[in-house]
């Protein structure tokens, strides 16, 4: 691995060379200062280990050994961050994964969109509210959701209240990975009150596993269970605090201690801008949003930037373009990496560009995401690239927030609790589950 060069340090990003985007305006620069020494005192988060190891299981899913499924809310929230909220989006994690295997016939790599997705870009900085002029909602690690002018005001403590709650949530789920939740034999058990197609799949796979766990075929203790986090590294000031130098693994290098993969956002990815300098100089995977306006050009830049070896296990470039676009704009993007010979590892979010207005919520129809998710995997067989996996926002609470069919107004809004984004739920997860399995098999 080359050395990176001297030039970047973890607040490098900071020099005026660089375009700052969608952060928010702390006011008190004192008090920001604190927060951030008190934050860079406390132990990471994740392990300069775990970030090789994840690294690791990238490298076959390059290779062709594998298939990740990244999933969570769109924006965690304080309130929701409860022992039974995280269990329950661990299980349908865990349900799709079990499924995709099975059916699929691959080995899942499982990274969660958790334990640190409490930030979000807007579109706009302000919003009215009853003719006032109030900060915009950017998430809990940045202020409250409720629509008060004080509430909305940025206050950098809620950083180190993101901090906690970050490792309170890994805590349990590392907690779940040694007490046997997640364990094969566990999950083989669950029968989800959902569709008597998938109840009949889950049953049939059932019956397979109980045979082989009698015949010894399986171990019963056996887990085979990985799990990592993730989050949009978009608070510039918080990434920075939660950077570490380690020699435990790799010998002086710097490691982004707050989520074991980070990605970045399809606003905040220009080559020039602060987040690819702050991210550049650290060895965990990196992932990148590339929705319909991306410029092809630019975007080279970004990868060859943050992968300055061209190592596979590096970057995972995170496709949205929409069913409506994706068959037009990926293709171009394909072959111009080919041609550069760039490593990057294809993997599909069939959610962000097909959102649509319903009444008065934002919604995605289950059609949509299904639709382009064949068809992200039609581009890269015809293209011949591996189709690796897939990043989706859901939840395992029994919300209604995507729709079945594009005309089902029936039940939006009557448990519709996203503090940005609609979520598929536990149900709606199992269904796409399912054909991402047909897909892989064909």
């Amino acid at each position: 691995m080359e050395k990176i060069k001297l030039s970047w340090k973890p607040d490098s990003y900071i020099s005026g060379k660089f375009k700052k985007k969608q952060q928010p305006v702390w006011g008190d620069n004192k008090k920001l200062s604190l927060i951030k020494k008190q934050l860079h005192k406390l132990p990471p988060l994740v392990f300069s280990g775990e970030i090789e190891n994840l690294r690791k299981r990238l490298k076959k899913i390059a290779n062709g050994e594998g298939f990740l499924l990244q999933g969570g809310s769109c924006a965690e929230s304080f309130a929701d961050s409860t022992g039974k909220n995280i269990r329950d989006d661990l299980k349908v994690t865990l349900q799709m994964s079990f499924l995709i295997n099975s059916l699929g016939e691959k080995q899942i790599l499982r990274v969660g969109r958790i334990a640190g997705q409490f930030a979000k870009p807007r579109s706009s900085d302000f919003e009215n509210i009853n003719g006032e002029q109030i900060y915009s909602y950017r998430g809990d690690m940045v202020n409250d959701s409720a629509k008060l002018k004080k509430a909305r005001t940025p206050n950098p403590e809620r950083m180190l209240s993101g901090y906690f709650y970050s490792a309170s949530t890994l805590n349990l789920l590392r907690g779940f990975v040694e007490g046997g939740f997640a364990s094969l034999e566990s999950v083989s058990k669950w029968i989800p009150k959902t569709k008597s197609e998938i109840r009949s799949k889950i049953e049939n796979i059932q019956k397979t596993l109980h045979l082989l766990f009698n015949l010894h075929k399986i171990k019963t203790n056996q887990s085979d269970f990985q799990y990592f986090t993730s989050h949009e590294a978009l608070l510039l000031d918080y990434e920075e605090a939660m950077i570490r130098k380690s020699s435990a693994v790799k010998k002086n290098c710097w490691y982004g201690c707050s989520a074991h993969l980070l990605w970045i956002g399809d606003r905040t990815r220009e080559s020039d801008g602060a987040h690819i300098e702050l991210l550049r100089g650290i060895r965990n995977p990196i992932g990148i949003k590339v929705g319909p306006n991306y410029e092809i050009k630019d975007l080279i830049k970004t990868i060859k930037t943050l992968n300055k070896d061209n190592e596979d296990d590096k970057i995972v470039l995170i496709i949205r373009m929409g069913v409506k676009n994706i068959e037009k704009l990926f293709p171009p993007l394909i072959k111009e990496v080919k041609k550069q010979k760039l490593n990057v590892i294809w993997i599909s979010d069939p959610m962000h560009a097909n959102t649509f207005q319903l009444g008065e919520h934002k919604t995605r129809a289950v059609d949509d995401i299904k639709k382009e998710l064949t068809l992200f995997f039609d581009v890269c067989k015809k293209n011949k690239i591996n189709p690796a996996g897939v990043h989706l926002e859901m939840t395992g609470k029994d919300v209604y927030e995507c729709v079945d069919k594009k005309t089902n107004k029936k039940k939006l809004g009557d448990n519709y609790s996203t503090l940005c984004d609609p979520r598929l739920n536990a149900t709606q997860s199992l269904v796409v589950a399912l054909h991402i399995a047909k897909l892989i098999k064909e």
